[in-house]
């Protein structure tokens, strides 16, 4: 038979989310690029080894770099938030299918991860 909406919808969900779940990753990739070009880029200590002066096109590229950073953390979050919802919505579709009967024994369980240095989503499926 012809799939259901509610599967169709579902499936293009899932595909949303991994959408979702790949630019999270990048986007948390390059505000990490940012923190370490802050890290190796910017030597702000003088030919004595003493701090130097916070001022000029150092400390204009620190501030850009922190901006950049902090925008692109948030993008990424907002990301990740984005591909948890898009999972709830194929749950729910995949629910809501009629193809769905008590009878049959499948499952779809999808847990999101999201920490301060890692994200990971795992899905498993039984049948």
């Amino acid at each position: 038979g012809q799939p259901s909406w509610q599967r169709t919808a579902a499936w293009i969900s899932v595909g949303i989310a991994v959408s979702f779940v790949v630019t999270g990753t990048v986007l948390g990739l390059a505000a990490q690029s940012r923190a370490d070009d802050i890290q190796s880029d910017i030597d702000f200590r003088d030919v004595n080894n003493l701090p130097a002066r916070f001022q000029g096109t150092a400390a204009s590229r620190y501030n850009d770099l922190i901006n950049q950073g902090e925008n692109l953390e948030i993008a990424a979050y907002l990301s990740f938030g984005a591909a948890v919802a898009a999972l709830a919505a194929a749950t729910t579709f995949f629910v809501l299918d009629p193809g769905n009967q008590p009878s049959h024994d499948s499952a779809l369980t999808v847990a999101p991860a999201i920490g301060p240095k890692s994200v990971s989503v795992t899905a498993l499926w039984s049948f």
